[in-house]
């Protein structure tokens, strides 16, 4: 099992731990906080790499699958350079700063994508949005446990 919500919990606390900017899940019903904020979001979810293990101990079975994903990692300012900078300091989240602490929960960076302009025009004025994709690595595991035959009573 994938534990998704884990997963976007440890990124969203240590990215605002880390870089000190407000983060949140993007395009969620409540409303927007204010400028400046990052907002990430998982664009691709349980994409399998590799062929899942599996391996039993004592009456359970254990499945193991690598699974990568990529999340959409933006920066949200009226600004110009602050969204530059923001964007930047949580490129190096996933890159240098948060790197043991990703590692820690089981969650390795695989790649990120150059930081781009992610501009976008509301009514009379520009927000400002500065991004980046990130693709990530975890395990899902699944257990199950097994009936296992005790005594077997052979007849002639």
């Amino acid at each position: 099992m994938l534990d998704l919500e884990s997963i976007r919990s440890v990124i969203v606390r240590n990215l605002k731990a880390t870089t000190g900017i407000q983060t949140i899940i993007a395009e969620q019903s409540n409303e927007q906080p204010p400028y400046p904020f990052i907002a990430i979001k998982f664009t691709t979810l349980g994409k399998q790499v590799g062929r899942a293990a599996q391996y039993m101990h004592e009456d359970v079975q254990y499945t193991e699958q690598d699974i990568e994903m990529v999340l959409s990692v933006s920066s949200f300012s009226e600004e110009m350079d602050e969204s530059i900078n923001n964007a930047y300091a949580a490129f190096q989240f996933f890159e240098v700063d948060g790197i043991q602490t990703l590692q820690e929960a089981n969650i390795a960076v695989v790649k990120t994508t150059e930081i781009s302009n992610r501009d976008t025009f509301i009514s009379i004025e520009y927000e400002r949005r500065t991004g980046f994709d990130v693709r990530i690595r975890t395990r899902a595991q699944s257990i199950r446990e097994l009936d296992s035959i005790d005594t077997i009573n052979i007849n002639n």
